[in-house]
This record gives C-alpha cells, sequence and structure tokens, in this order.
C-alpha cells in the first residue's frame, strides 16, 4: 500500500508497507489483508485501523522537532486522523519511514513560527513541553 495515501495499524503496529492490499468486509465485520509475501489474513475490525487520505505539509514551510531536536532529513510529513486515533507519518530523505502517535512529545512548527521562537531563546524549552505535538501554518 502507498504508505503516503495509507496508514494500516494491525492490532495498534503500523503494518502499512507490508501490505499489498487490505478490503473491508462489510457482512461479516473483518478486514481481509493481502500481504506483499502473498500470505492472507482475516482479522475483525475492531483489530485493524485504516486511515486513509492525510493532510500533507510542506517540509520546506515546517520544521520538524522530536524533543528539542529538530529533524532536517524529513523529505515528507502527513498527518492521519480518524475517528479516535491521530498520527504523524514521516519519510526521512533516506527512504527511512516513521509513524508516530500525535500525542507523543513532538512537534511541527511553521518555519515562520520557528523564526520568531529562536528569537525566544527562554520560550523554545516550555513550547515543546507539551505532550501533544503542535501543528501550525
Amino acid at each position: 500500500m502507498d504508505t503516503r495515501r495509507h496508514l494500516i495499524l494491525v492490532k495498534g503496529e503500523d503494518r502499512t508497507r507490508e501490505i499489498a492490499s487490505c478490503q473491508r468486509q462489510m457482512d461479516t465485520r473483518r478486514v481481509h489483508i493481502t500481504f506483499n509475501n502473498g500470505k492472507e489474513y482475516q482479522y475483525s475490525q475492531e483489530s485493524i485501523v485504516w486511515l486513509q487520505d492525510p493532510l500533507e505539509l510542506d517540509p520546506s514551510d515546517h520544521w520538524v522537532y522530536r524533543g528539542h531536536q529538530r529533524l532536517h532529513d524529513v523529505a515528507s510529513i502527513q498527518l492521519f486522523e480518524g475517528a479516535k486515533v491521530r498520527y504523524w507519518h514521516l519519510t526521512l530523505q533516506n527512504g527511512q519511514e516513521l509513524s508516530l502517535p500525535f500525542d507523543i512529545p513532538f512537534g511541527v512548527i511553521s518555519t515562520a513560527q520557528s523564526r520568531l521562537l529562536g528569537s525566544w531563546h527562554g520560550l523554545r524549552p516550555l513550547f515543546f513541553a507539551f505532550a501533544s505535538p503542535i501543528l501550525e501554518r
């Protein structure tokens, strides 16, 4: 599956890259998943979170922080949202992909805001002390 368009959590674990196809079967309340290795499995709908069509953020317009550390090699940023879950999906320039729950200490801010915060040295640590990620354009 295209990890920039889909995020599939199987029993809470991101397995999107391993999945060739995913189909909801409404009559049985099951989800049929075919993995890239050809194996097929049926899961209860409660075991699967399938998020699609994320909000795309331009990494040249947004800086990504994890804790107090800026990530410089971010190639793409997506925010996936569902009824009860939100996940960040980052693709780094080396091809590595990260899926992170929205509620971990992590932040995405616009470059304009980061310049403003950079001039307020005392505010920067407080800004990233929140438990939820910060998303601003």
